[in-house]
């Protein structure tokens, strides 16, 4: 048994969580594809609020060497399904049982071997949410390998990640 002090409400409860994945790496003459697609069930009961959620992902990436370059291009896709009875609309008042969330994301990267020992890297990635809409998300890094025991790095970048819909 467990005692929630925020609704006085003591009950059982429990969580399960199941996943599997199917991934695919092809080496190609111009390059590296890979590909995966995983898939994640969680239930959570409680004799309060019973929540059930399936998480599908789908990602992949193509790598490959262009003279002193690294280009790699990939995406993802994400859709998350939610179960559960107390679910409120963000726009409006009304309840539902079921609520989908889809995001979508894109990038592109290339990393630049300007000497032996340095490399430049610069990317973006573009995230697209059913809710949160559109984001762009550049990043930069420097690495110099001064030794065989020694790397420095250092970058710059930003970030962008919607809430899951079973938070």
């Amino acid at each position: 048994e467990r005692y929630d002090p925020t609704t006085g409400v003591t009950d059982e409860g429990g969580y399960r969580r199941e996943s599997w994945a199917l991934a695919h790496t092809g080496r190609w003459d111009l390059g590296t594809s890979d590909v995966q697609y995983y898939e994640e069930t969680t239930e959570r009961y409680t004799d309060t609020v019973p929540t059930d959620a399936v998480v599908r992902t789908l990602d992949g990436k193509f790598t490959a060497p262009i003279g002193k370059h690294t280009a790699t291009v990939g995406f993802r896709f994400k859709e998350t399904e939610a179960t559960r009875s107390e679910f409120k609309d963000p726009l409006g008042s009304a309840s539902y049982d079921t609520r989908t969330s889809e995001d979508r994301a894109y990038f592109a990267e290339n990393e630049w071997r300007v000497t032996p020992t340095v490399s430049l890297t610069l990317g973006a990635r573009l995230n697209d949410n059913e809710f949160y809409g559109e984001h762009l998300t550049p990043r930069g890094y420097v690495v110099w390998r001064a030794h065989d025991n020694w790397t420095i790095k250092t970058g710059i970048g930003t970030g962008f990640e919607a809430p899951g819909i079973r938070e």
